[in-house]
């Protein structure tokens, strides 16, 4: 019956693993995945060092039964809150390219991984805006860089005052669109 029982436990421990790890990726930027992974690795074999202590600790200074019970209460209980807070189930990836954003007309049979992909954004800036458009463009690059963009810059046209030039760089068309 133990035998059953520890390899079910098992199975369930090694597909609940494989879950997390899994969703971790998912619901991360790609091009910060690595990072969310490792810090994802470094909390969860931090906590399994801090768990194996604690239950040692238990077992040290009162019983090995009285830990295996507590053990057990520990684990109904966020078993319990498991199905109270659920990890929510996406219908549509929030990864995916949002479905309103109308992308330029391209003359290029572009595929979702081709790239990479500079975007450049010319604007108009009346010289009595400069300093509200400055503060505008402070936020966008804050927000491109957020989502992927890099060596964003913004330039004005020496020869036109009044123009500017946004331009970053995508690893894809689909992170374009992202």
């Amino acid at each position: 019956m133990a035998t059953v029982c520890l390899a079910l436990g098992g199975a369930g421990w090694v597909a609940a693993w494989s879950g997390l790890g899994v969703n971790v990726q998912l619901a991360s930027p790609r091009w910060i995945v690595g990072r969310t992974i490792s810090i994802y690795s470094a909390f969860t074999y931090g906590a399994i060092a801090g768990g194996s202590w604690f239950w040692g600790a238990i077992v040290q200074n009162y019983s090995l039964p009285s830990a295996m019970a507590w053990s057990a209460v520990a684990t109904l209980g966020v078993a319990a809150l498991g199905f109270k807070l659920p990890i929510s189930n996406r219908s549509e990836s929030e990864l995916e390219p949002a479905s309103a954003f109308c992308g330029p007309a391209v003359a290029l049979d572009l595929k979702p991984r081709s790239g990479p992909i500079l975007v450049t954004t010319e604007y108009t800036v009346l010289e009595e805006d400069l300093d509200q458009f400055l503060q505008i463009m402070q936020k966008r690059r804050y927000a491109q860089s957020r989502v992927g963009a890099r060596q964003w810059t913004l330039t004005r046209n020496v020869q036109e005052r009044s123009r500017w030039v946004e331009s970053f760089r995508t690893p894809t068309w689909t992170d374009y669109h992202r």
